[in-house]
Parts: C-alpha cells; sequence; structure tokens
C-alpha cells in the first residue's frame, strides 16, 4: 500500500530510543501514540500503520526498547514524541494513546497517569490489571503440571531463569508430549491449564471459534498447546525478559489454594477435567491435593512494588476503549475483567467500555476492527458521549470501512485471574 506523507520525522529520544512522525498528505487531524510505530527490527510501515495513514490519521511513535517492560516508562517516553510533533506539526484535533499488548498498557497508562497529554485511549491485547497478574497465571500453569507430572525434574525451574532457555524449553516439551500420550497425563495437563484459566483454542489460527464443549479431546488438544506454549514457547522467553526488567521475581503461589482456583474456571474446562479424570480412573481432589502440597514459591516485594508501574488503578481521566480477542494464547481473556472491576471501584465506569473479538491469536485484529475502534473513539471525543458499543454497533461500524471483516461478540470473561492492582496489599492477606 502506498502512502503520501507530508511529513516524515525520524529520530531518537536523548536515552536513544526511535522514535518517527508520519503526517499523510491528507490528515484527518487525528494524531495517534503508538509504542510499536518503529519495528525492531522490521520495516516501516506495518500493514496496520501503512492502512492507517492511508485512512488519514497521523502516528506518532517508538519503538518498543525491552529494558523496561513499565508501562509508565514507555508512556512518557511516547509523551516526549508527542511534545515534538506539537513543536513541529501544532496541535492535532484529537490525540488518541492507541497500542497493543504492551503498548495497550502503555495507552491504559496515558489515560490513567498523564491524561491532560490526550483525548482519549484504546487498549487492545493487554491484561485488565497488569504483568503481575499474567506472571503469576503462568506460574500456576507451570506449578501445578510439575507438581503433577515431574515433581522432582530439576530441569524444569519456575523462577531464576537461566540465560540460555533451550534446555528447560526442550525438557518442557519431552515431558509435556509424554503426558500427551497417556490418559492420565492428558486429564492433568488439562487440569494444569485450567487452574491458570487458560484459552482451550487460542493457538488454532484457523478456527472461528472455541472447540464444541461436548468434543473432550478438541478441548484437551486445545489446552496441551497452551500449556505447552506457556512453558515451552515465545511466552517463556517473555516472562524471563519481565522478571529481569522487574529486577526479580514478581510471582508468587503462597497462600493459594488450587482447588479454589479450579472451582473458580470455567464450567466447560471444569466439566472436561472432570471427564478425563473419570477416563484416567484417577481422583480429582487427590491431584488437587497433590499441588496444593507443593513447595510454594514466594515473591520478591521489591519486584512486585515495581510491577505496579504496568499495572492498572481504575482511576481512568479519559475515555479509554479496551479491546481483547477471547482466544488470545499470550495475555487470556480471562485477565480482561479487573480493569472494569476496577474502573466501578475508582468511580468512573463511565468512562470505560469493554470490547471482545472472538479470534485465535494475540494482537488478532483485522484492520476493521481497529478502524471501528478508532471511529468509535473518534466520535466519543468528538461528542462528549459514548455511541452504541454494542457487537452489532460495532460490527456495522466495522463494515462501513470495506477493511475485512469484523468478529465483536457479547462475551463474559469472569471476574478475572488473581487480579493485582496498583494498590493492591502484598503479601496478600
Amino acid at each position: 500500500m502506498t502512502v503520501t506523507l507530508s511529513a516524515d520525522l525520524r529520530d531518537a529520544l536523548l536515552d536513544g530510543t526511535p522514535y518517527r512522525i508520519a503526517i499523510p498528505a491528507r490528515w484527518n487531524g487525528t494524531l495517534l501514540l503508538d509504542l510499536d510505530f518503529v519495528p525492531s527490527p522490521g520495516t516501516f510501515p506495518s500493514p496496520v500503520h501503512a492502512w492507517l495513514l492511508s485512512q488519514e490519521y497521523a502516528i506518532a511513535g517508538t519503538a518498543r526498547v525491552t529494558n523496561t517492560v513499565s508501562a509508565s516508562v514507555w508512556a512518557h517516553r511516547l509523551l516526549q514524541v508527542l511534545h515534538v510533533a506539537r513543536k513541529a506539526h501544532g496541535r492535532p484535533a484529537r490525540v488518541i494513546a492507541y497500542g497493543q499488548s504492551g503498548g495497550g498498557a502503555t495507552a491504559r497508562a496515558f489515560a490513567q497517569e498523564m491524561p491532560h497529554s490526550i483525548d482519549g485511549a484504546i487498549a487492545m491485547s493487554t491484561p485488565g490489571s497488569g504483568q503481575v497478574s499474567v506472571l503469576n497465571q503462568a506460574l500456576d500453569a507451570t506449578f501445578a503440571a510439575r507438581a503433577l507430572l515431574a515433581p522432582d525434574d530439576d530441569l524444569l525451574p519456575l523462577v531464576g531463569l537461566p540465560a540460555d532457555l533451550a534446555p528447560v524449553e526442550a525438557e518442557w516439551r519431552r515431558v509435556l508430549a509424554a503426558a500427551q500420550g497417556t490418559a492420565g497425563g492428558r486429564a492433568r495437563i488439562a487440569l494444569s491449564a485450567t487452574l491458570a484459566q487458560l484459552p482451550c483454542w487460542g493457538l488454532d489460527t484457523s478456527a472461528a471459534g472455541a472447540p464444541d464443549p461436548r468434543d473432550i479431546p478438541a478441548v484437551q488438544q486445545g489446552l496441551f498447546l497452551e500449556l505447552d506454549y506457556l512453558a515451552a514457547g515465545r511466552h517463556r522467553a517473555s516472562l524471563r525478559q519481565a522478571v529481569e526488567s522487574l529486577a526479580g521475581n514478581a510471582s508468587w503461589n503462597t497462600g493459594i489454594d488450587y482447588a479454589g482456583l479450579f472451582a473458580a474456571a470455567g464450567a466447560t474446562e471444569r466439566d472436561v477435567v472432570a471427564a478425563l479424570y473419570d477416563q484416567a480412573g484417577l481422583d480429582l481432589a487427590v491431584d488437587l491435593a497433590r499441588v496444593n502440597a507443593a513447595q510454594r514459591i514466594a515473591a520478591d516485594p521489591v519486584a512486585v512494588d515495581y510491577g505496579r508501574e504496568s499495572s492498572s488503578d481504575g482511576r481512568l481521566a479519559k475515555p479509554l476503549l479496551a479491546m481483547t480477542t477471547t482466544g488470545d494464547p499470550l495475555l487470556p481473556v480471562s485477565n480482561a475483567r479487573p480493569l472494569e472491576t476496577a474502573a466501578r471501584a475508582a468511580g468512573v465506569a463511565g468512562l470505560l467500555r469493554m470490547l471482545y473479538v472472538e479470534a485465535p491469536g494475540h494482537c488478532a485484529f483485522t484492520m476493521a476492527e481497529i478502524g471501528a475502534a478508532l471511529v468509535t473513539m473518534s466520535e466519543r471525543i468528538d461528542t462528549g458521549r459514548w455511541p452504541a458499543t454494542s457487537p452489532q454497533a460495532m460490527n456495522q461500524r466495522g463494515a462501513r470501512l470495506d477493511a475485512g471483516r469484523t468478529r465483536f461478540i457479547d462475551y463474559d470473561p469472569g471476574p478475572g485471574y488473581r487480579p493485582f492492582f496498583a494498590y493492591s496489599e502484598f503479601p496478600v492477606s
């Protein structure tokens, strides 16, 4: 896609972070602030960025320099780029903090911490409470899997991950593949993934929706793939990077009752686990007790406190549109609801709208879905009132853009998986 620009500034901040400001020849007056505008590595522009520029949005952003996972730090870097853009091109009609994954957390940070700089924010594929909750989710899944499948395997560290992750990943793949070959192993894999409320279809990019809950093998296969991805795939490396950035272990399971976590999981997954345990002739209560009896892992309080910087406190001061796919394998949708909970507790629920897209994958939105979110936020900024944000309204808005399909649905993500907010007490009583 060819895009004609009236301005294209590329430079670096004083700390060395590359940035770019692109203004289309025809500009609708909206400037998007995007953490991931400068690919690292990669080429400019991405298909989505090219489409946004073709839709007359200007974009200012940085490369995601991975010396931190702090949404606050990322947001402050973007704020510097915004000042450069304003000095060079004047004050935009609208400024929207926009991003996916860590970029979504950064957009949310703008709405909480520096709302004077923006008019609204769109946060996509980002956890509802923050990084600490995601780390705990990963710990619970791998903790249970090790306790049930390989309790004495020293090649499976859960914290203090080595710089060379290849041997750890290889051992996880070996252990999980062997377990998947037996009825008992399949049951225990499903239990481990269910305890952490992982999705059962996020890695099947061809799927239109979750498997039929009556198709026990399909649900179990999805949970196996998700657990393997988390323990031995790209997710594992991202967890190690997060721990390095937080300067310590910010995840823990001291005081956690795994029987209680299982009871809080989705009904479909609980029913599938129960059926698999019956098929294998195993006692589910006994295995939950085994997980509960395993030696627990404590967090570094300093790391937890630093992790608060990427956590929500719910105190929004500008409109925020949060959007997630229901089959996200990296940041599961079970983490979505705490954002709404925190906003309600802060008395600003009216500033938030939650959108759910029925799709597998992380950051797997179509251009039409992203465009519909931007049109919605622009109307909210211009009128001071939210337009309709029902799935039907969002799908209609996206269809008018002629940019691909839209898959907005009504969805209940549940109360949230072990939410940890910026204001949460630690240790948890």
